[in-house]
């Protein structure tokens, strides 16, 4: 989870964050410095608007550096992590059981959960079982549509008129040598833990959601506008969310970049219609609320490094039932490698996990803005 902290490293749950809002005193309103949160997890808010400034002001502080996002370690036991690097630095066989297996399947595991959160793939593309020895599919809701598979991982996409109820995606292995150059080995324990993390996010997850992403932007214009704009208005919001809906789809969520957020939080008839979050966690997982019935989201508010949305864009979609989904043949698995015998000076983990992915089976699912310069 993208945990807020302040620059002293104090989490916003435990009163890390101050945030100004408006609060109503013997009839008038006075500005006043509130935590961020009481002792539940709540937002101290005391309305709509109060609540989207709250979220904006966050935002703020994110960008100007009296907030950030906690870097990884911080989420570990730090003594169970230094006993776990100890052990797999003095591994030199790698064998199961091991202290370099140890490190790698906890990696997966992290990295696993860590994509379920916050992973675009995952949480817009529905998982579509793969029975032993069989060929996935993906199901398309619609006859008559162009939809995008992903044929290689190196972002090359191939659009095809599906005239059936099922496509289906070709293979795709994502993989990735997770290595410990020799030099490398004297970083302190948890150190090494988070940057093997983000590493291996950066080479499944983020690697993914960029891909999802490109296929979205190829597929929007197919049979829906691609709109460019200068302000987002309500508007521009409901003839957005209208291209999907009017093919009989629901729009279920919103995928947004945090600098839209300043359109939201100063116009009236988008505060009117805006259904706040009341938790910091579902901030901290990219959930804003709901505008006009969709979800919205942003990657605002996880590491850095993390990030796959430009500036001022934002997609529309459909349900992942009615937009596109993945086939999963092997889950993310981490596995000790040793690259000494073929002359690199390194060692480490070889990660890979087997899927097939119809990110925009139904490509009247997906509409695309994006804010012009």
């Amino acid at each position: 989870m993208g945990t807020i902290i302040n620059r002293q490293g104090v989490p916003a749950t435990q009163g890390g964050l101050r945030v100004a809002t408006t609060a109503p005193r013997a009839g008038t309103l006075r500005r006043s410095a509130d935590s961020l949160v009481d002792s539940a997890g709540n937002f101290n808010a005391y309305n709509k608007r109060d609540l989207a400034e709250i979220i904006g002001g966050v935002m703020d502080q994110l960008r100007t550096g009296d907030a950030r996002i906690a870097t990884p370690s911080r989420q570990w036991d730090e003594n169970a992590t230094g006993d776990m690097v100890t052990a797999m630095l003095q591994d030199t066989v790698g064998s199961p059981g091991g202290g370099r297996w140890v490190f790698g399947e906890t990696l997966a595991d992290a990295i696993k959960e860590t994509e379920g959160r916050l992973g675009w793939t995952t949480k817009f593309l529905a998982k579509c079982p793969v029975e032993p020895n069989t060929e996935g599919r993906v199901p398309v809701s619609q006859n008559n549509v162009v939809s995008w598979v992903l044929t290689r991982a190196d972002s090359m996409i191939a659009r095809s008129l599906i005239v059936q109820q099922w496509i289906y995606p070709p293979v795709l292995p994502i993989a990735t040598y997770l290595t410990i150059a020799d030099d490398e080995r004297a970083l302190a324990p948890p150190t090494l833990m988070e940057k093997k993390y983000v590493e291996l996010l950066m080479a499944t997850m983020v690697r993914e959601d960029n891909l999802t992403r490109y296929v979205w932007t190829q597929a929007a214009g197919t049979y829906n506008d691609v709109f460019t704009f200068a302000d987002m208005t309500p508007a521009l919001w409901s003839t957005m969310q209208n291209q999907i809906i009017r093919w009989a789809l629901s729009c279920l969520n919103v995928v947004m970049a945090t600098d839209l957020w300043i359109d939201v939080r100063t116009q009236p008839d988008f505060l009117a219609a805006y259904e706040p979050i009341s938790k910091l966690t579902l901030l901290q997982e990219g959930r804003l609320g709901k505008l006009y019935e969709s979800e919205i989201y942003t990657d605002g508010f996880i590491y850095p490094t993390l990030r796959v949305l430009e500036p001022g864009e934002i997609f529309f979609l459909s349900s992942p039932d009615t937009l596109g989904g993945y086939n999963e043949y092997q889950p993310l698995i981490v596995k000790p490698a040793d690259l000494h015998h073929i002359g690199i000076g390194a060692e480490g983990w070889y990660a890979n996990m087997i899927r097939g992915y119809a990110p925009a089976a139904n490509s009247r699912g997906v509409c695309w803005g994006y804010r012009q310069a």
